[in-house]
């Protein structure tokens, strides 16, 4: 039985409208990869974070997990549910270079005794992508596995790490969307094999909800601008037609806004997001804490606010401490 080496199903040339069909068995991917790949077009599938979380659970509990998460949503959800834990942090070209690599580093050592090592990479930029194999080989034993939500860079990481350290030729299929990849695929490089996993769907990320033209205004493709607010009292502001804002400043203060540079910012006189029907939800903030609104950024504030967001029903904000002093 062949596996397709973009998404990890079985091969089947029985059931066109059902995973893994191929007109050609003897074929490298799926219809459904193969068009992804050549032509940009989407099919959804109807497993669930419960049948990929079934694939994670399989993991041997000593095994090594490399955790990918991109830096600006930083989603952990899952992260608990391992022993040893290389945490990879990709994207790190989108965010500004003032940032420094050992802060962030040290935000998630300090957090989770889990945590073996950190490594900040950028895949496309193949920055530090010869320290992260370096790290691995300490760890490892004969086989790493591949970890992370959907949209975290997992699958651009691991074509960077084929095309640096692989063996032969070939390629994982990416995409910006999710459940892309269905099953493990098994990689070998010299010293170790890597498994990738499903991109795990995590709890109330925007990016489930969007469309192609969404998705692509929420996905940066370039170093984030970050915009500044200087404030004093109370005021409203929209993150696109996605997010709206209420905040009340305790003072004078200020907030800074981590989104793609393609989703404008404008302030507004607490007029109605009618992007979907959505819900709200009350926050206090202090100085050195984030909002984080997963699939879309995160908000920094630099004092003490009571904020009312408005977001979509199916997604759920975070408060963190700030990794950004």
């Amino acid at each position: 039985m062949n596996k397709c080496n973009g998404c990890g199903v079985l091969l089947q040339n029985s059931f066109p409208t059902e995973i893994g069909y191929t007109a050609d068995i003897h074929t490298s991917l799926c219809e459904r990869c193969f068009r992804l790949k050549h032509y940009g077009e989407y099919r959804s599938v109807s497993l669930t974070n419960n049948d990929y979380e079934k694939i994670i659970q399989m993991i041997p509990k000593d095994s090594l997990v490399l955790y990918v998460t991109d830096i600006l949503s930083l989603d952990l959800d899952f992260i608990s549910s391992f022993k040893k834990v290389l945490l990879v942090v990709t994207k790190r070209d989108i965010m500004p270079k003032s940032l420094k690599d050992e802060k962030i580093r040290s935000y998630f050592l300090e957090r989770y005794s889990n945590i073996l090592d950190v490594v900040v990479v950028s895949s496309i930029k193949n920055y530090q992508m010869d320290l992260l194999y370096k790290q691995i080989l300490t760890y490892v034993k004969d086989t790493v596995y591949l970890v992370g939500n959907t949209n975290s860079g997992k699958s651009t990481l691991l074509n960077q790490f084929i095309h640096n350290y692989g063996e032969g030729e070939g390629e994982i299929t990416t995409s910006m969307y999710p459940s892309t990849t269905l099953n493990e695929v098994k990689i070998k490089f010299p010293d170790f094999t890597l498994v990738d996993t499903p991109g795990l769907l995590g709890k109330g990320n925007l990016v489930h909800i969007l469309d192609k033209k969404e998705l692509k205004m929420v996905t940066p493709k370039k170093e984030i601008k970050p915009k500044s607010c200087q404030v004093e009292g109370k005021g409203s502001i929209l993150l696109g037609h996605f997010v709206r804002m209420d905040y009340e400043c305790l003072g004078r203060s200020s907030f800074v806004i981590y989104i793609s540079n393609e989703v404008p910012v404008r302030f507004c006189n607490y007029e109605k997001n009618t992007y979907r029907e959505n819900k709200m939800s009350k926050y206090f903030v202090d100085r050195g804490k984030d909002i984080v609104i997963p699939g879309l950024g995160f908000i920094k504030f630099m004092g003490r606010f009571n904020v009312t967001l408005y977001l979509p029903c199916e997604v759920e904000a975070k408060v963190r401490d700030s990794f950004i002093a």
